[in-house]
């Protein structure tokens, strides 16, 4: 009803849940992505957007600062609607802030979160750390991983079965 009454209501699409093709189009059709949120961790949402270079205005909340640091994106406090808008109406009118820092946050997403990098950082600390009594597995599913152990000492695997039954 808002919507209707706003004088917007062509420009406004709520598109209701997607699958991720749709969101792509989406991305590619962006200059500038806003999430105003209360309450998130570290938003997959903004890192895609932050990979496809475009510029993201979000709240100071939790993890947001973390992945949106300095001239990497504008965060405003939440519920500050006047600050919000000023933010969106910035970069609407400064291409080259938009352009600036898109390219920062696509920088920073590929610097801390790229997900191959990531993994072969982790697979590395493993190994140096594991390698002497374990053998091991890694196992990863989209941005999840599983680690697999099994001790390969067999003195090991007496002194934890007696811990363990000590605990018993």
């Amino acid at each position: 009803q808002q919507i209707q009454q706003s004088g917007f209501k062509e420009q406004i699409i709520l598109a209701g849940a997607v699958n991720q093709d749709k969101i792509l189009e989406f991305y590619h059709q962006a200059d500038i992505f806003v999430l105003a949120s209360f309450a998130e961790g570290i938003p997959v949402v903004l890192m895609e957007a932050m990979i496809m270079a475009i510029p993201c205005i979000s709240t100071h909340i939790t993890g947001i600062p973390e992945l949106i640091g300095s001239g990497q994106g504008l965060l405003v406090a939440p519920a500050d609607v006047e600050a919000l808008t000023e933010a969106i109406a910035l970069l609407i009118d400064n291409p080259d802030l938009r352009r600036t820092l898109g390219q920062a946050g696509r920088q920073k997403i590929l610097q801390h979160y790229e997900l191959q990098k990531n993994t072969e950082q982790l697979a590395e600390i493993f190994q140096r750390r594991l390698d002497k009594h374990y053998s091991w597995q890694l196992y990863i599913f989209g941005s999840k991983l599983i680690l697999s152990l099994t001790l390969r000492s067999q003195r090991l695997n007496r002194r934890l079965r007696r811990l363990n039954q000590l605990r018993h």
